[in-house]
């Protein structure tokens, strides 16, 4: 509970104030705590822990100004809210300069004024919970097991391991973003199993899905709920209890789709097809996309106050592409898997091989490179050389010899850049050409020669 601090030299105003705060359940009556006298004021802040303080602008003869100001240079990130009898905006405006976190007017409409109390507890407790998260990334040791299966050396990654680590006690949903293959279900399922281990992990894919066969796969039915309801159906997230749902491509949900994300994200609360009663969730929520939200908010594809939500806790993976350093080692450890399973000798690599895989952007991440391995396994013996994978990072009509050439002419190079940017755009020549930073206009000619 929120322990807060009010300040008044009038007690009738103190009595009266704590009895609100105590009937709207702002607080409980033992985290409230009164002074009518400066000394008061820094005897309690400096022995107790305090997340709120009430201050009236006039406390006998001292001023309230002076009084906040010693707050905020005591207490840098204590919250401060000025309460007054007049509004005048000129002193709210002074007091926010000292550091006052609000201004309030104790003769406004009560519902107003819990309204903002309580707006202003959750932005505290908000930043509560990040100063937290922060200091816990310095606190954390190097080691992740929990995340071995996302193999990686980069350091942009094991700083999102450590993020993720931090956030396994919030209670809060999760946003993870990244192209297409870079992983998202796996650091989802790893997250999971971090904040709350040997509980279920419940993974539903919503792209495509009709507003029916969210609900039904979502939240589940009650027999009779509609033609074939045969029997009582549980749904994703009864499944997953009180472990992890992980809904994956929220981005492309429609809006009627999204209000009801946004229930069950906000309040924890769904539906059942053919139940008239709301049921709560006790699951810990993971969501994942390919698309940029903010953009999607800005067209107008997107709800913001659902994005809003989401975006409580967020990680990004980036691009294989963007961790060079990773693509070997993901090819070494791909090539032993399939050999495994395949259940033979892992092949010798040659040197020119790992070049070559080395300079590919792959536009499909791990996923492509995963797939890669596996077949050059299948169409190779004891050796994996260059011109096993260089049908698999090359187009065919810009197929490189590379016993003849060892570098590619600029022109097949941007003939290349061009085709993977048609393919990840599904042959869309707006966002292609966006994509590598060109106008369409100029796109279109290269496609024409």
């Amino acid at each position: 509970m929120t322990s807060i601090l009010l300040v008044d030299d009038e007690r009738d105003w103190l009595v009266s104030f704590r009895r609100t705060l105590l009937q709207y359940d702002i607080t409980s009556s033992e985290n409230i705590r009164t002074a009518q006298r400066e000394d008061e004021v820094f005897d309690i802040l400096e022995k107790e822990d305090t997340d709120l303080v009430f201050l009236d602008l006039m406390l006998g003869d001292v001023s309230g100004k002076d009084v906040l100001h010693r707050i905020k240079q005591k207490f840098p990130h204590l919250p401060v809210i000025i309460m007054t009898g007049v509004n005048d905006i000129h002193m709210a405006l002074n007091c926010g300069k000292l550091g006052a976190m609000d201004y309030m007017v104790k003769t406004s409409l009560i519902e107003e004024l819990i309204s903002n109390i309580k707006r202003i507890i959750k932005i505290h407790q908000l930043e509560k919970e990040n100063h937290a998260l922060k200091d816990g990334l310095f606190s954390i040791s190097e080691e992740f097991p929990v995340f071995k299966d996302f193999i990686t050396k980069s350091s942009r990654m094991h700083s999102v391991f450590k993020y993720l680590t931090a956030l396994a006690v919030s209670p809060y949903p999760i946003l993870i973003t990244g192209e297409s293959g870079v992983g998202k279900g796996v650091l989802a399922k790893a997250t999971a199993e971090l904040s709350r281990p040997g509980r279920p992990f419940v993974s539903i894919n919503v792209s495509g899905l009709d507003d029916h066969a969210f609900s039904d796969t979502l939240f589940g039915h009650r027999k009779g709920a509609f033609t074939g309801a045969d029997s009582n159906r549980p749904g994703a997230i009864q499944k997953a209890d009180d472990g992890t749902l992980f809904l994956d491509e929220i981005g492309d949900l429609p809006n009627t789709l999204q209000v009801k994300l946004l229930y069950l994200a906000q309040d924890g609360e769904y539906q059942q097809l053919g139940s008239d009663a709301a049921s709560k969730s006790r699951a810990r929520l993971i969501f994942a996309t390919n698309q940029n939200l903010e953009d999607k908010c800005r067209a107008g594809e997107f709800r913001q106050d659902l994005y809003y939500r989401l975006n409580t806790h967020f990680v990004h993976i980036p691009p294989l592409r963007e961790r060079p350093e990773d693509i070997q080692i993901l090819f070494h450890h791909f090539i032993s898997q399939a050999s495994q399973e395949f259940q033979r000798s892992v092949p010798e690599i040659t040197q020119d091989a790992l070049d070559l895989i080395s300079a590919y952007s792959f536009p499909g991440n791990t996923r492509q490179l995963r797939a890669i391995c596996f077949d050059v396994l299948a169409r190779t013996q004891n050796k994996i050389q260059a011109k096993d994978l260089q049908s698999y990072l090359t187009s065919n009509e810009t197929k490189i010899d590379l016993n003849d050439s060892p570098l590619p002419k600029v022109d097949e190079v941007i003939d290349q850049l061009i085709c993977d940017a048609m393919k990840l755009a599904g042959n869309n020549q707006t966002k292609a050409a966006a994509m590598i930073g060109i106008s369409q206009s100029t796109l279109s000619r290269r496609l024409r020669k």
